[in-house]
C-alpha cells in the first residue's frame, strides 16, 4: 500500500470512528431521529474523503467545524458525557488535521507533476 492510499485509509477509519461516537452521543442525549440527523452529513462526506477530491475535502473541513464546537461544549458542560465528548473532540481535531494535510497535498500534485514533466522535455 502506497503512502497516499495509507493516508486516505487512515483518514477514512478515523472518520468512521468519529461518526459512530457522534451518533452514539446524539442517540444517548437526543434520541434516534436526531442521531440520524447528526450522522447524515458525516456519512455523506465519507466517499469524498476517500476519493480525495479537493472540493470535497474543503467541504469536509467546513462541515466538521460545528462538530468540533459541539464536542468542546459537551466536554465542558456535560459531566455525564465528558469522556466520550473529549474522545470525539480529539478524533475530530485529528481528522481536521489530516484533511488539511490532504488538501495541501492535493493542491501540490499538479505542481509536482508539471515540474517532473519539464525535466524530461
Amino acid at each position: 500500500m502506497t503512502g497516499w492510499a495509507f493516508q486516505k485509509t487512515v483518514l477514512l477509519v478515523i472518520h468512521c470512528i468519529v461518526s459512530i461516537i457522534a451518533g452514539l452521543l446524539a442517540l444517548r442525549g437526543l434520541g434516534p431521529i436526531w442521531a440520524l440527523v447528526i450522522i447524515a452529513p458525516l456519512a455523506a462526506l465519507a466517499p469524498g474523503i476517500y476519493g480525495a477530491h479537493l472540493s470535497r475535502l474543503r467541504l469536509a473541513a467546513i462541515v466538521l467545524v460545528p462538530y468540533v464546537t459541539i464536542a468542546i461544549m459537551e466536554a465542558v458542560a456535560n459531566t455525564e458525557a465528558r469522556f466520550w465528548a473529549a474522545v470525539l473532540m480529539f478524533g475530530l481535531l485529528l481528522e481536521l488535521t489530516l484533511i488539511i494535510g490532504m488538501i495541501r497535498a492535493v493542491q501540490l500534485q499538479p505542481i509536482r507533476q508539471n515540474s517532473a514533466n519539464k525535466g524530461h522535455g
